[in-house]
C-alpha cells in the first residue's frame, strides 16, 4: 500500500545521506558501470577517470564520519527535542519583525550603496556571480534578503498567514528569474517543506515517491535554468532542459568533477591548510579585501583555463578532505564537521533563540530552512563553509534584535517576560 510507513523521518542525518547520494553515489555508480562518450562537464570527460570506486568508498566514509560526529556532539537528542515542539507553544511576532526589518534595511543599503551592482547582476548569470564575488557587500545584503524572506515564508505558512506567505514566496521566485540564481528556489522549497510541516512527518511510501518525482523535476528544472541563464526564454529553456537531460548535465556533476580531478591528480597532503584559508575568509571581502582566496577558488584557478567567478563547476568537501588527508583520512574531516555542526546549532539555540525570542517550534522552522540549506550548499563548497555562512546570516539578525530592544520593542509578551529579557 502507498500509505505504508517507511519508519523514517527527514532529519539532519537522513537528509545528509540523501544529499550525499545525489552528489556522490548517483554519479559514481553509473560512471563506474557505463560509458558516457561525448558527454563532458566543463570541457572534461568524467568517464575518462578511473576513480569512481574510490569515490563511492569516500562517500561512505563521509556518511559514517558525519553521523559519528553528530553522535559525539549529542546532536540527535537535541534535534529530537526540537522536533517534539508544536505550533501551540508560546511564540510572538518579534522574530518576524526582525526578519522584515532586515529585508527593508538591506534593500535600503543596496539602493544607496550598491545600485550599480544590482543593475549589473540582472544582466546574466556570469555577471551576477562576478558582482557577488567582487562586491561582497552586495552579496551579503542579497543573502540577508533571501534568507529573511524564506524564514518569514516558513513562519507565516505554519500560522496560516497566507498573504505574507505569498509576498515572501514571490520575492524568492522573483530573485530566481531576475538574478539568475538557483539558491532562492532551494530556499523557497525548504520554506514550503518546513512551513507545511512535511519535515516532521513520518516518511511514507507515497511521500517517498512524491519526493523522488519532485527531485527528478527539480533536476530537470536546474538543467533548464542553465539554458535560461544562457539567454533562452523560460519556456524554451525548460524544453531544452528536458530534451538534453542526462547524468552529466545535472547540477551535482560539477562538484563530482572536482572530486574526480582531485582523486586522479594526487599531490602532497595539505594537512588542514585549506581550513586555515576558510578561517581567514570568514570576514567578508568588503571588510578584509586582502584576504587569501578560499580553497575552492584556488582549485578552480588550477583546473579551469581562463577562470572567472561564475564559470566554475563547484567544489566538494570530499575533494577537500582527500587533498588534506588522503583517501583513508576522509572520515576524519567529516567527524570534525559533525562535531562542529552539533556545537554550532546548540550554541545558536541559546544565543539566537534568546536574541530573536524564538520558541522551540520557531527555532525548529529556522533550522529546517537554514540548516538544511547549509547541507545542500556544503556539497558544492568547502567542508566548513556553513560556519562562515552562519556568521554572515545571523549577525545581522542579532544586530536588528538589539536595535529593537534598544528602542523598547519586545513583541507581544508579558511584563514579566519583558523584565526577563531586559535582565538577559
Amino acid at each position: 500500500s502507498l500509505r505504508g510507513s517507511l519508519k523514517m523521518r527527514i532529519n539532519t542525518r537522513t537528509l545528509f545521506i540523501i544529499v550525499a547520494s545525489l552528489y556522490i553515489f548517483a554519479l559514481a555508480i553509473p560512471f563506474q558501470f557505463f560509458k558516457f562518450e561525448g558527454k563532458e562537464v566543463a570541457n572534461v570527460s568524467i568517464s575518462a577517470f578511473d576513480v569512481h570506486l574510490e569515490v563511492i568508498y569516500a562517500g561512505l566514509q563521509a556518511i559514517l564520519g558525519f553521523t559519528f560526529g553528530l553522535y559525539i556532539s549529542n546532536f540527535q537528542k537535541f534535534e529530537d527535542q526540537l522536533a517534539a515542539q508544536t505550533e501551540n507553544e508560546f511564540s510572538n511576532n518579534f522574530s518576524k519583525t526582525v526578519f522584515i526589518i532586515t529585508i527593508v534595511f538591506a534593500a535600503c543599503l543596496i539602493a544607496i550603496f550598491c545600485r550599480d551592482e544590482l543593475f549589473a547582476s540582472i544582466q546574466g548569470y556570469t555577471d551576477a556571480w562576478m558582482v557577488a564575488f567582487d562586491a561582497s557587500l552586495f552579496g551579503v545584503l542579497m543573502q540577508s534578503i533571501t534568507i529573511s524572506a524564506a524564514l518569514i515564508l516558513a513562519l507565516s505558512l505554519s500560522r496560516k498567514k497566507y498573504t505574507l506567505s505569498v509576498v515572501c514566496g514571490s520575492i524568492l521566485l522573483l530573485f530566481v528569474f531576475l538574478m539568475n540564481d538557483k539558491n532562492p528556489f532551494l530556499l523557497f522549497c525548504l520554506a514550503l517543506g518546513a512551513g507545511f510541516g512535511y519535515f516532521k512527518r513520518m516518511l511514507t511510501t507515497k511521500l517517498a515517491i512524491l519526493f523522488i518525482i519532485g527531485s527528478a523535476f527539480l533536476l530537470i528544472f536546474v538543467k533548464g535554468f542553465s539554458y535560461y541563464q544562457g539567454g533562452e526564454d523560460i519556456v524554451s529553456a525548460m524544453q531544452l532542459g528536458y530534451q538534453n537531460f542526462d547524468i552529466t548535465s545535472i547540477d551535482p556533476a560539477g562538484p563530482y568533477l572536482a572530486i574526480a580531478l582531485a582523486f586522479s591528480r594526487p599531490s602532497e597532503y595539505l594537512l588542514g591548510l585549506s581550513y586555515w584559508l576558510d578561517i581567514q575568509n570568514i570576514l567578508p571581502k568588503f571588510i578584509y579585501p586582502d584576504r587569501l582566496p578560499t580553497m575552492s577558488v584556488v582549485f578552480a584557478e588550477t583546473y579551469i583555463d581562463d577562470y572567472l567567478p561564475g564559470k566554475g563547476f563547484g567544489f566538494s568537501p570530499i575533494a577537500e578532505a582527500y587533498m588534506n588527508f588522503g583517501l583513508n583520512g576522509i572520515i576524519l574531516e567529516f567527524v570534525i564537521v559533525g562535531i562542529f555542526w552539533g556545537a554550532l546549532w546548540r550554541s545558536l539555540r541559546r544565543s539566537l533563540g534568546t536574541a530573536l525570542r524564538l520558541s522551540g517550534f520557531d527555532f525548529l522552522l529556522l533550522y529546517q530552512v537554514i540548516g538544511y540549506y547549509f547541507i545542500f550548499m556544503a556539497f558544492r563548497s568547502s567542508a566548513f563553509s556553513f560556519i562562515k555562512m552562519s556568521i554572515q546570516i545571523f549577525l545581522p539578525f542579532i544586530a536588528v534584535s538589539l536595535f529593537l530592544r534598544f528602542i523598547g520593542f519586545y513583541g507581544k509578551v508579558t511584563n514579566l517576560q519583558i523584565t526577563q529579557l531586559k535582565q538577559s
